[in-house]
């Protein structure tokens, strides 16, 4: 409308303006078109209007629509969190403490078969232990018992009946060990006879002959049945018993033996007496007279040589020789088997070879220099003595000490020199400056006794 009145007093305006020259009628039809504009234009605001009204109606109305759904749905969601809360958060909480619970269960469940199936796994290896040991398996049964040792080191302490279990264990252990004892005191003895009328002694190691025994009295073994005394041997070391085992018999090897050997003259002989080898050496008792040179009573290193090698040959020939199998031991150092022979030289190798250089090779150096060319005979039967004894399996390829100490004879041949020189100074120091006597008087007159003061 108010475009309407714009436009008319436009047309005023113009008409007292320009009212000459226009006519009237040429007015009133330009009013009449610009009112008929103005209608239409009316109309097609109105129109327009009445569109978007509409429009806006309906789009209220679907806004209100919308509402009151949110608004029920917002009531349903409190609802369904109300419903969560009071019952679905409590259902699954419990269900998550008992699934807990469950889990925890099986857990243990778990752990009781795992411990159950380990303590099967001891009563299957203490059985086989048993059956093996009465079967005269030593080896087998040792490995058995090492077996139930393993398992059980890894069971927790708790478990109630785990102190019986350890207990059977140890049993079945020391029963072992007694029977492997008793077998191993019987394959060798030592005896020791003395001969009067001759004044000699006589040392015999009883090697025993497993091979020809038939029967053995044990009460664990069967009749007529044969023992193996590698099997013996490896059951030992595999319960770590024979290294004590050979640290007796090198003990009293080294006594009964090779200090004897070393220190005087004496026989070596080995005899089959059937179900023994008899390995004896025989030397003389008598006192050393006063007046002899102990080193001249001493034997030679070719005479100790070869005794020590006669000694050890016989070890080796009657079962020392025999490999045994050593890999169930974890032991650094030791191959997959070894021998007695090779745990002998362990035992003892380092006391016998200072026994060599101290009591043999020592006093074999010459203490004047126009004898020491003799010295190397010795020095070749040192190498000879040294490579057998490497080949049996008693020493080791590194070890070269009586090599060494048999090589480097001029250091030797000094030092022993001045001993010699110092001992002879010695004896002249301590003898008397005048030979005296004494005269005794007899009452009776008999002719005068002359008493020598002098040591005999």
């Amino acid at each position: 409308m108010a475009l309407v009145a714009d436009v008319l007093a436009s047309i005023k305006k113009r008409s007292g303006v320009e009212g000459s020259s226009a006519s009237g009628d040429g007015v009133c039809v330009e009013v009449a078109v610009l009112a008929k504009r103005a209608v239409e234009a009316k109309l097609a605001v109105i129109q327009a209007l009445n569109g978007r009204y509409v429009q806006l109606s309906s789009a209220l109305q679907d806004t209100s629509l919308l509402q009151a759904r949110v608004e029920v749905n917002e009531e349903q969601l409190h609802q369904l969190k109300t419903t969560l809360d009071s019952e679905v958060s409590p259902s699954v909480a419990q269900s998550v403490e008992a699934v807990t619970g469950v889990a925890a269960h099986l857990q243990q469940a778990e752990e009781g078969l795992a411990i159950a199936q380990q303590l099967l796994a001891v009563h299957d290896a203490l059985r086989e232990a048993g059956d093996h040991n009465i079967a005269a398996r030593f080896y087998d049964a040792a490995i058995a018992l090492n077996k139930a040792d393993a398992i059980l080191a890894t069971i927790t302490p708790d478990i109630e009946i785990l102190p019986g279990i350890l207990e059977e264990v140890m049993v079945q252990r020391n029963n072992l060990i007694y029977t492997l004892s008793q077998i191993w005191s019987k394959s060798y003895q030592w005896k020791e006879e003395q001969m009067q009328n001759e004044q000699k002694k006589s040392i015999t190691l009883l090697i025993r002959n497993w091979d020809k025994c038939k029967q053995e009295a044990l009460n664990d073994l069967e009749e007529n049945q044969l023992l193996d005394i590698n099997q013996v041997s490896s059951a030992l070391y595999v319960v770590d018993e024979l290294h004590l085992r050979m640290a007796v018999f090198g003990s009293n090897l080294m006594k009964n033996f090779f200090k004897v050997l070393v220190s005087r003259p004496a026989r070596v002989s080995l005899k089959d007496s059937g179900d023994y080898y008899a390995l004896s050496i025989t030397f003389s008792t008598a006192p050393l007279n006063k007046s002899s040179n102990k080193h001249n009573m001493q034997p030679s290193p070719h005479e100790v040589f070869t005794s020590c090698e006669q000694v050890l040959k016989c070890l080796y020939d009657s079962g020392f020789s025999s490999e045994f199998d050593a890999s169930a031991v974890d032991t650094s150092g030791v191959t997959a088997s070894t021998s007695l022979m090779t745990l002998l030289g362990q035992e003892i190798s380092e006391t016998f070879t200072r026994l060599l250089i101290n009591e043999c090779l020592a006093c074999a150096v010459p203490t004047s220099r126009k004898n020491l060319d003799q010295f190397d005979e010795v020095k070749l039967a040192t190498e000879a003595f040294h490579a057998k004894l490497v080949r049996i399996g008693f020493y080791n390829k590194s070890e070269r000490s009586i090599l060494e100490y048999a090589a480097n004879v001029d250091t030797v041949f000094s030092d022993r020199a001045c001993a010699h020189l110092l001992d002879t100074a010695r004896d002249l120091v301590c003898q008397p400056l005048h030979n005296t006597v004494t005269i005794a008087h007899n009452d009776e007159y008999p002719p005068l006794v002359l008493q020598d003061l002098l040591p005999q």
